[in-house]
């Protein structure tokens, strides 16, 4: 039986035990629904074409759904159930290439947690969940920018399915964790083996440091080579991430990104590295700004289809309302690469405004 059928069952077992009757043991629901719209134009380039090197934001002058989500956490004793589902630019993205279609694209993350051991941290979760690896997360309202970065849109996963653990270990401080997947960005296996994954995250009051080291028969990126799935020839990909994440005070948050990522197959070798660096820094009251520089090498085309090296500049304003639940970004952002990759231009430039808003139960 695969991973993919051991879910529904999963799942159903776990919704049968959740409507049982809650009298015995409380039970707890926490949600959160959440809209992100946009409207971005271009200030450089073709301007009459989507925006190159990004993921959810790819329309230009006009308003776009980005994405409507209901995030469901659901607890009872050992047992829970955690559910991410929505419309919109997000998730369509995110499962275009997934080869199992229907319902799969309208849902991020569904997944089963027990945690078996009484009075331990040991926690188990089975099912489809987003990836460990980047500073950045699908969820914008978490990011300090609007738009994603280049190590986010072209170097790690969105997502995997499988089964992962995660345990402190030594101290509370520092919590580990061992992944088994059906590799990247993709819930039926169809690679004839399955992708690990390590992870290791510590943390202390001024700072968080995070690493994530995946690896498997996985065909990470198919453009370069136009061969289908099932045939093209393949061996291992490998994908190291490690982000420091700074915290000083409460309103101002640094990180720092590193990633290298490659891909062996008997054509060859694809690589592809980079370096992030961003914060959020508070100007008064209810405003913040919110500067990121990147440089991200794609030597031999794996994930933008030419060999390039770019770099990317964005500066992102927001403004948090008195309607707590509400946020509105202003971004500018420059592109450049060192080939003609923007309809025979080096450079793309953008400028952007974005409505978010959250509701949280809590």
């Amino acid at each position: 039986m695969n991973l993919s059928r051991l879910a529904l069952l999963a799942s159903l077992a776990v919704t049968c035990v959740f409507c049982q009757d809650a009298t015995t043991e409380p039970k707890l629901i926490d949600y959160t629904l959440s809209l992100d719209t946009y409207s971005e134009t271009k200030l450089s380039g073709n301007f009459a074409s989507a925006n190159l090197l990004r993921n959810f934001d790819i329309s230009s002058n006009r308003f776009e759904l980005a994405a409507g989500s209901l995030d469901l956490q659901i607890t009872k004793g050992i047992f829970g159930f955690h559910v991410d589902a929505g419309y919109g630019q997000m998730y369509q993205t995110m499962n275009a290439s997934d080869p199992w279609h229907g319902a799969n694209r309208y849902f991020g993350q569904t997944y089963v947690t027990l945690r078996p051991i009484k009075g331990s941290d040991l926690s188990l979760d089975f099912g489809k969940f987003y990836t460990s690896a980047g500073a950045e997360v699908p969820d914008v309202a978490s990011n300090f920018q609007y738009s994603r970065s280049l190590l986010f849109t072209l170097g790690v996963p969105y997502y995997h399915f499988g089964v992962r653990a995660s345990k402190s270990l030594f101290s509370k401080d520092l919590v580990v964790g061992a992944q088994v997947m059906n590799g990247w960005n993709d819930v039926v296996n169809n690679t004839g083996g399955q992708t690990v994954g390590l992870t290791a995250t510590y943390t202390k009051k001024l700072y968080n440091w995070t690493a994530t080291y995946l690896v498997g028969p996985e065909p990470v990126f198919l453009s370069a080579v136009n061969q289908p799935l099932a045939v093209r020839p393949k061996k291992i990909s490998q994908l190291g991430d490690s982000v420091l994440k700074l915290t000083p005070k409460d309103r101002l948050n640094a990180y720092v990104e590193v990633l290298y990522g490659e891909e062996k197959n008997v054509l060859g070798r694809d690589r592809w590295w980079g370096v992030a660096g961003s914060a959020s820094l508070p100007i008064i009251n209810r405003w913040s700004f919110c500067p990121r520089w990147e440089f991200f090498n794609d030597p031999t085309g794996a994930t933008t289809g030419v060999a390039q090296r770019i770099q990317e500049v964005t500066g992102s304003f927001q403004y948090q309302p008195k309607l707590k639940d509400m946020a509105i970004r202003a971004e500018l952002r420059n592109d450049f690469s060192n080939q003609m990759f923007f309809a025979k231009s080096k450079t793309q430039a953008t400028a952007l405004l974005a409505v978010l808003y959250t509701f949280k139960r809590r």
